[in-house]
């Protein structure tokens, strides 16, 4: 079963840009820091008129030129919402999943520091330039250059944005097909797709993770409308715990686990030092089945689970989302069908209370691409070197915690007593992998650009000493690896030439399953 993307979706107005993509194999003019092992970013550019309300005619130039760049602000949104629907996947009862479907996202926000051309008296265009999210084979799919059908929508009806009111909830917006509108409700905007030239592998900064010889790991389930995936995936990962995975519980089962109980409890060892892991779980109560909990259908209820969820991003490492959401909603942790409360929009990710250390977020939802820019606005994560946020890129399976249990598996495997260090590359394939036939939720992972690329579990300053095992070498992300017929060196895990520093070369080696920063010579001087 698939998550859907909620009806609610928070539309941000933002700026145009002027800015252009020229007509390339790929766009050098890239923000980056994303990476996907299934999907990539594209630059969708085009131009777009508005036009002013007839009794501005004899206003001021000023006066008109003010009420362009408003209306480009809106008109923005409307281009952002109909791209979108025509890029995105839809659900088979949905009355246009016909229309378009890319597997593909868009995000709610175009360039800032755009500027408006005058046309005529009442007329200005502006350019139009917003980051998309897909398969990478978007562009044979769309055509680098395509026209965008959209509504023609009122100046009046674009202002119309008050939560839970806007326009596009309306007939014929809301399941917006062109080929059911005559061409007088239409206008067409014609488009091009470039990719971006991407990030680049890395590992999870596991240095960072465990620097204070602890690792927590907070997991919220939002309320499911299927068949309670929230009780049922919430059980199942306690299970997984307190089973296979050895962590002790400070309650005697999963029905007399609550949110007040305490993490689940296990140590692990990462270069000679215990890692003390803590993990809480989070999750509505259904009374129906004697689980204990929050009442997702109530005020009171959807309030708990929010402040939950702002005090794990406040106190924890990692924070793992499962449930429902979509563009720009953020997570739907209540009933939102019987209560308001007990969401996280992306917009108030900005305002959350949040460390500057670093944390690992994974939002497992439908849709949840632009949630990684929304945590960038957060003060305490502005810089991109402090979070990586995982998110999709299409709809997500709502009948597994699989995902849940491979970014914990990835953070605490012991292979031999030692951490084995995963790359993001690997997690995201994971993840993807975890979701089932018929799932493209292409996960991926955004401030990559500050992580390592060489395994932050190695010691760099035992490269190239002589060594007989792996555990000669010292930490967990060393190696003892034939370099030569005469020489086994320690090395170090890698995924580019530029984490192994001056003299080294990040190369793969026979029998090791990663790249190892070995001698840019072939030979260690001894």
């Amino acid at each position: 079963m698939r998550r859907f993307a909620l009806p609610l979706i928070l539309l941000a107005t933002a700026a145009c840009s002027s800015a252009s993509v020229d007509d390339g194999a790929e766009s050098a003019d890239s923000n980056l820091d994303f990476f996907a092992a299934s999907a990539r970013e594209y630059w969708v550019s085009g131009k777009s008129t508005v036009t002013l309300e007839p009794e501005l005619r004899d206003a001021s130039e000023d006066a008109k030129t003010k009420r362009a760049k408003e209306l480009v602000t809106l008109k923005n949104v409307a281009v952002n919402w109909f791209l979108d629907t025509y890029l995105r996947n839809k659900e088979n009862e949905e009355t246009n999943h016909a229309y378009g479907g890319f597997s593909a996202l868009t995000k709610f926000a175009s360039e800032e520091d755009g500027t408006i051309t005058k046309v005529d008296d009442l007329t200005y265009s502006f350019s139009y330039k917003v980051e998309v999210a897909g398969k990478k084979e978007l562009v044979d799919s769309v055509g680098q250059h395509f026209v965008l059908k959209m509504g023609k929508v009122s100046n009046a009806d674009m202002a119309r944005l008050d939560t839970n009111h806007e326009w596009y909830r309306d007939a014929p917006w809301s399941a917006f097909d062109p080929s059911a509108l005559p061409a007088d409700q239409l206008e067409a905007i014609d488009m091009t797709i470039t990719p971006q030239a991407g990030s680049k592998d890395a590992y999870l900064p596991y240095d960072r993770l465990f620097a204070d010889n602890e690792l927590t790991i907070a997991v919220h389930f939002g309320w499911d409308y299927w068949s309670r995936y929230d009780i049922q995936g919430s059980r199942n990962l306690y299970t997984w715990l307190t089973g296979a995975q050895g962590f002790h519980s400070p309650a005697l089962s999963y029905e007399t686990y609550l949110r007040t109980s305490g993490p689940l409890t296990k140590t692990i060892k990462s270069n000679g030092k215990d890692i003390a892991v803590k993990i809480w779980i989070f999750h509505p109560g259904d009374a129906s089945q004697n689980v204990p909990g929050p009442d997702p259908d109530t005020d009171e209820g959807g309030i708990v689970l929010e402040n939950d969820a702002r005090d794990s991003l406040a106190h924890r490492e990692v924070i793992i989302w499962e449930g429902h959401s979509g563009p720009l909603y953020g997570f739907a942790l209540a009933d939102w069908k019987k209560t308001e409360e007990g969401d996280f929009d992306d917009t108030d990710v900005p305002t959350a209370e949040m460390p500057r250390s670093y944390q690992l977020v994974m939002a497992n939802g439908c849709n949840t691409y632009d949630l990684g820019q929304a945590f960038w606005k957060n003060p305490a994560k502005a810089d991109h070197s402090n979070i990586n946020v995982i998110t999709t890129t299409s709809f997500s399976n709502a009948g597994t915690e699989a995902s849940a249990q491979r970014v914990i598996s990835a953070l605490t495997n012991q292979t031999d007593g030692r951490v084995s260090a995963t790359t993001v590359s690997q997690l995201a394939s994971s993840l993807d992998a975890a979701q089932g036939f018929g799932f493209d939720s292409m996960f991926g992972v955004h401030g990559i650009d500050a992580n390592p690329k060489i395994n932050p579990l190695a010691d760099k300053t035992k490269l190239c000493a002589t060594c007989t095992t792996d555990v000669s070498c010292g930490a967990d992300g060393n190696r003892c690896t034939q370099i030569s017929a005469t020489e086994k060196v320690c090395t170090a895990g890698c995924t580019d030439d530029s984490g192994c520093g001056a003299g080294y070369a990040c190369k793969t080696v026979r029998n090791v399953t990663e790249k190892q920063c070995v001698p840019s010579s072939g030979t260690c001087a001894h």
